[in-house]
């Protein structure tokens, strides 16, 4: 039985269709992937149900063997009622009571073992048919500067990604060192190096549309001022979205010029604030990777504010979706707020931008000589 039940597929076989569910629709499988799938349930179903009847029918073939020995012992304690006490007699009922339930514990134990069996055949299984998997990054030895911009290029599973996430220890190195300032990021605590030595902007936007839109640009809870963030919005040409009033963004000059007064912000700007992202219109994908960049520049000039870190910014393919002048304008905010402000900037891309001051391209794994 257990051999039948490591063979049958089971009911994770199904996690395929879930994959495939729009396939499916669109070609009208819709049925006839149903049925499959209960054929499937059942006959996984089919040995479970057996094994519970089986310990049940032990069970009560144990119950019955007890029965008769107890039976038994009553009728040699009638016959032999001159000889044998009553204490005698209910002492033997007691251990026959007490060896019948150890014996059904016994036998439930067993025929869980034979599950737990079965259990660790199929990993071994699983372990002996797949293969030996290549090693996401190897051989890299790279040094960058503080304050240096770096742009690693190359194509989808070159292994850029994953040096970002080797950098935010998302995964364990096997072998090596990552040091940031002379100090191995083995050392320090993974929430305290994502929080303060990283500003990471990914390409996978997280907007979380039942909170606030200040929530979403400083979900840390810095000590942002709302002037701080109507004008980082405005910078990127988002905060029109949010407030239609307004109609001219700032310039790139008159952000960076610190001899203009500041302007003060519109009397309804922390009322738009406070208000929850889902009652704004849908921000495209262009938005909301620029929404996203607003929320890096922030954090950044926060952690500048309190202490003066510049912690490392890390750009995961942050103008895939952008067109050319919107991405000419991108790579003019990260040289002016990042770059320009003192940030080592890495910034992972398929193609190479301009303003880059090094160039690193990868391939397989490794660093491209």
């Amino acid at each position: 039985m257990q051999l039948i039940d490591k063979q049958l597929p089971s009911a994770l076989a199904n996690l395929g269709l879930v994959e495939g569910l729009e396939t499916i629709r669109a070609f009208g499988w819709l049925g006839e992937s149903v049925t499959q799938a209960i054929t499937r349930l059942e006959n996984s179903l089919r040995l479970e149900f057996l094994l519970r009847c089986l310990q049940q029918w032990l069970t009560l073939v144990l119950d019955m063997i007890a029965a008769t020995v107890a039976t038994g012992i009553i009728a040699a304690a009638v016959a032999l009622r001159g000889q044998v006490s009553g204490g005698q007699v209910g002492v033997a009922l007691n251990l026959m009571l007490v060896a019948n339930t150890t014996l059904v514990r016994l036998i439930e134990s067993w025929t869980n073992l034979e599950v737990s069996l079965g259990a660790v055949a199929r990993l071994q299984m699983l372990d002996k048919t797949t293969l030996a998997e290549a090693v996401a990054l190897q051989d890299i030895n790279m040094a960058i500067h503080a304050g240096e911009k770096v742009t690693i290029c190359g194509r989808t599973g070159s292994g850029k990604s994953s040096l970002i996430l080797s950098l935010l220890r998302m995964v364990d190195l096997q072998s090596g060192d990552i040091e940031l300032d002379g100090v191995n990021i083995a050392s320090i605590p993974p929430n305290f190096l994502r929080q303060r030595c990283f500003v990471t902007v990914s390409q996978d936007t997280l907007l979380l549309h039942n909170e606030t839109l200040r929530f979403n640009l400083n979900p840390d809870g810095y000590l942002i001022n709302d002037h701080t963030i109507v004008n980082t919005l405005k910078r990127l040409n988002v905060w029109r979205h949010f407030d239609p009033s307004t109609t001219t963004p700032l310039s790139f000059k008159d952000q960076n010029d610190d001899k203009k007064p500041p302007t003060t912000p519109a009397p309804p700007t922390s009322s738009i604030l406070d208000r929850k992202l889902s009652t704004f219109p849908s921000l495209s994908a262009g938005q909301a990777q620029l929404f996203v960049l607003c929320r890096g520049i922030l954090k950044a000039e926060a952690l500048r504010t309190d202490g003066g870190a510049r912690p490392v910014v890390l750009l995961d393919e942050i103008t895939a979706v952008l067109d050319a002048s919107a991405e000419a304008a991108v790579q003019e905010v990260v040289e002016a707020e990042f770059v320009g402000k003192g940030h080592t900037v890495i910034m992972v891309s398929h193609r190479v931008g301009f303003g880059s001051a090094r160039v690193v391209r990868m391939r397989d794994g490794k660093l491209e000589s």
